[in-house]
């Protein structure tokens, strides 16, 4: 497991090296779509590396998972809100739905699916279903 997670930490180290001039070539080239492409994938890449330690460190028993109890539904369409302009830009039809039904802040509040979850592991969970 350290060979392991020695690996993670020189995936990480020369990536950051590159996401920084991918991040400024953005600023002045943000129309370049190769560019856009380059930055949300090292970025996602750098999400992985990250997920990656973390599950070492949960394996090793040097990272606790926080269990609280969490609306599902609610927590579900947060994080389906962050790809709201993603998808209208690649105009992808993105609705957050319960049996069928378009949910709306309201119904949220009175859909009760509560589980304990450890909230940055659902979320990993969730945009990497997304």
């Amino acid at each position: 497991m350290r060979d392991f997670q020695n690996i993670s930490h020189e995936l990480r180290t020369p990536l950051t090296l590159i996401m920084n001039p991918i991040e400024s070539a953005l600023k002045r080239y943000s129309e370049d779509n190769d560019i856009v492409m380059a930055d949300k994938n090292a970025k996602r890449l750098y999400r992985l590396v990250n997920q990656l330690l973390d599950f070492q460190k949960i394996s090793a028993g040097k990272k606790e998972l926080k269990l609280v109890n969490v609306n599902l539904a609610k927590f579900s369409n947060i994080c389906g809100g962050m790809f709201e302009s993603s998808c209208q830009k690649k105009k992808i039809d993105f609705k957050f739905t319960l049996n069928g039904k378009n949910i709306s802040e309201e119904s949220l509040d009175k859909t009760n699916i509560s589980i304990k979850a450890d909230t940055d592991s659902l979320e990993k969970i969730i945009f990497n279903y997304l």
